[in-house]
């Protein structure tokens, strides 16, 4: 668990064990993320990573069901995230906006290992909790943005945006990912984005 530490108290009953990480200050029984900075730079393994060792654990959305923790190999997300990145069609020298919090494992599949793979850049917007106002396309005219991916929650809000003055002359691929998209957000053509829609 990493967690700022105003919210470590949030964390004190969690029965287990488990490793506690505090930023930006420090906590009894945490260690403390500043102290990252002291390890040396050289990593010596202490043994041989097989192909089906846990890499990551992320939940899913629990969109259509209860959220499940879902075990990632080192050989599943390599495959996973490589066929993730020819779907969102990203090319070398690409820029890439993707929306999705830092919890979901689309952020890291779209914000990570897209730009890695493909030498692209990516471009990130903050925003508060249920928003697509427009100006998280002001960042697509300043970059040149040429590829879009977001959960079909984004996009049921952009639907109902103003779009038009939105710079997306550079954009070449949009693409929902993470939970089913409504066929009725399929069929509306947000203003600004109706001619590159994919």
């Amino acid at each position: 668990m990493v967690a700022e530490a105003a919210q470590v108290g949030k964390f004190a009953g969690v029965a287990g064990e488990w490793t506690r990480v505090v930023v930006g200050g420090s906590t009894d029984g945490w260690h403390s993320y500043e102290d990252s900075a002291l390890s040396p730079e050289e990593f010596t393994p202490d043994g041989v990573t097989q192909a089906g060792d846990p890499l990551l654990l992320y939940f899913t959305s629990g969109t259509t069901s209860k959220p499940k923790l879902v075990a990632h190999t080192h050989a599943s997300y390599p495959a996973g995230h490589l066929s993730t990145m020819y779907w969102i069609g990203i090319r070398p020298g690409d820029v890439h906006l993707n929306i999705s919090s830092p919890g979901w494992a689309k952020h890291a599949w779209s914000n990570f290992f897209r730009s890695m793979e493909r030498a692209g850049h990516d471009s990130s917007y903050s925003t508060r909790p249920g928003s697509a106002r427009p100006g998280c396309w002001r960042p697509s005219g300043d970059c040149g943005v040429s590829t879009f991916c977001a959960p079909p929650t984004v996009w049921r809000m952009l639907i109902q945006a103003d779009l038009s003055a939105a710079g997306t002359a550079t954009l070449r691929e949009c693409v929902a990912a993470g939970e089913p998209l409504n066929p009725e957000v399929i069929r509306a053509s947000p203003q600004g984005l109706g001619d590159h829609r994919t």
